[in-house]
């Protein structure tokens, strides 16, 4: 749960620099967050919203080349 939370602040930051696979990562974290709240019958609060954020940074991040990886291909 604190990783996702923590993950959406670092992301929302548009100048932050961030490996596509550190989002691929944050997704998994959060199918196995989701089937723990399953398994445990619990909702599903701020990490929610949360993870709206990292979404929408990520989709925006693929349209615009803007993750790590792609800014180094683009100098090389």
């Amino acid at each position: 749960r604190n990783r996702i939370l923590d993950f959406a602040e670092l992301a929302a930051k548009e100048d932050t620099p961030l490996l596509r696979e550190s989002f691929t990562r944050i997704f998994k974290d959060y199918e196995e967050y989701e089937a723990f709240l399953k398994l445990h019958n619990m909702k599903n609060g701020e990490v929610e919203a949360a993870y709206k954020i990292i979404v929408e940074e990520y989709e925006r991040r693929l349209r615009s080349q803007s993750f790590i990886e792609d800014q180094r291909w683009k100098r090389d």
